[in-house]
């Protein structure tokens, strides 16, 4: 009497292990896959930078002089706050950092125990850290051969700042994510353009307060927050538009001048 019931448990544990197998083929394949078609060859060493960074720095006897404009005095003066120190200060990669292992772990999940397709979440999520990776080099890079003080006197590193550029890098990513995600999902144009708007207010509100908190943290001046914002705006929609997207973003961007400074204008449509 023992025997069928043992024959069934056998068979039930035999299925459960070729579906297990079969998930974590798919999910390894899809991994690859996606790992493939993110990264290159010359993303080597550029990522090789970006992990040494804490390790090594680059210094140089001659750098470029970047001044300080008489808006960055006026609104230093009226935000600042010396010794103060906000949440905004928090290590700048902490932020991409934990939403990148948070999307591989669910990833992941997803995969191992539902079977589901990986593929692209898991190239979306790749091409993330990418642009992550790409914005914070580039930002180290201009750090290392420009001159400014940062107001605190701390350091001759203020232009620009890389706190803000990796939150805006983040947040411009994970929106336009956002709206491809809408886009595909919710055909109700009102309802569509009202999350999009929403969404839009809780990535780039959250970037727009770290870049608020490194002036009133005297660590940075108005124009190296605004360089921030600007540059880690760019490569976040360009690179994700550079894989999933045919669009041509450098239309939005436009340079001028406002009360006699230099300025870089941005326009978005919530369309």
């Amino acid at each position: 009497m023992q025997k069928p019931r043992y024959i069934i448990i056998l068979l039930n544990f035999c299925t459960a292990f070729m579906f297990a197998q079969s998930n974590l083929n798919g999910t390894v394949n899809s991994f690859e896959k996606a790992l493939s078609e993110s990264f290159g060859w010359y993303d080597i060493p550029v990522s090789s930078v970006w992990l040494s960074s804490k390790v090594f720095q680059l210094k140089l006897q001659h750098k470029i002089d970047v001044d300080i404009f008489s808006i960055d005095n006026n609104i230093h003066s009226k935000i600042s706050t010396p010794g103060y120190q906000s949440l905004g200060s928090t290590d700048p990669r902490r932020y991409p950092e934990a939403v990148f292992l948070a999307r591989m772990a669910i990833t992941t999940a997803a995969g191992l125990l539902y079977g589901a397709d990986t593929y692209n979440s898991y190239k979306h999520n790749m091409v993330f850290m990418k642009a992550v990776i790409y914005n914070y080099v580039i930002t180290e890079f201009i750090k290392n051969i420009t001159h400014r003080v940062r107001p605190d006197n701390s350091d001759d590193r203020s232009f620009f700042s890389g706190h803000t550029s990796t939150a805006f890098v983040t947040s411009a990513f994970l929106y336009q994510e956002t709206i491809e995600y809408l886009d595909r999902s919710v055909k109700n144009r009102t309802l569509n353009t009202s999350l999009q708007a929403t969404s839009f207010a809780l990535l780039y509100g959250w970037a727009g307060y770290v870049g608020y908190s490194r002036i009133k943290d005297n660590k940075h001046y108005f124009s190296d927050v605004v360089t921030g914002a600007a540059v880690g705006t760019f490569i976040g929609i360009f690179m994700h538009n550079l894989y999933f997207d045919n669009s041509d973003i450098t239309n939005n961007f436009s340079l001028g001048m406002y009360n006699n400074q230099p300025a870089l204008h941005f326009r978005y449509n919530f369309d």
